[in-house]
């Protein structure tokens, strides 16, 4: 384990105790087409702004986009779920079939995948509610 484990593993817990409690975590159809017309009308302008608010030095979700910089995986899933729109989604429950995709194209076959737990924490950021909802997700 690296010695982000622990963090990482405490960071995970603790969002997916936070989404238990206003998103619909239930398990979702696969579908192999998911995802698949995701950048249809994605607003460039936006992805760079959701970008920004994660990567900017001092930026709102720069901390926990640096718990998944260190893994290649990591930021291969984030930069594919931003580039296809699926972090302009508002909703997890509506993320997770848009970003099947990013996750087949890692070989990411489940949820408890090293990959998934270490993008949680940018997902979450970036959520209409969280500190980066703004910049990620249209109004």
């Amino acid at each position: 384990m690296s010695r982000h484990g622990p963090i990482l593993s405490s960071v995970a817990l603790a969002t997916l105790c936070s989404l238990s409690s206003c998103s619909d975590t239930n398990p979702l159809d696969f579908r192999e087409d998911a995802g698949s017309d995701a950048e249809a009308g994605v607003d460039r302008e936006r992805i760079e702004e959701c970008k920004k608010c994660m990567t900017d030095p001092g930026a709102p979700c720069r901390k926990d986009y640096d718990l998944c910089a260190p893994f290649e995986r990591c930021v291969t899933l984030i930069e594919c779920a931003v580039q296809t729109g699926c972090f302009a989604l508002p909703e997890l429950s509506q993320r997770i079939p848009c970003v099947t995709p990013c996750l087949r194209a890692l070989k990411v076959t489940t949820s408890d995948d090293p990959v998934v737990i270490q993008g949680l924490p940018v997902n979450a950021c970036t959520l209409k509610a969280g500190p980066c909802g703004s910049a990620c997700v249209p109004p």
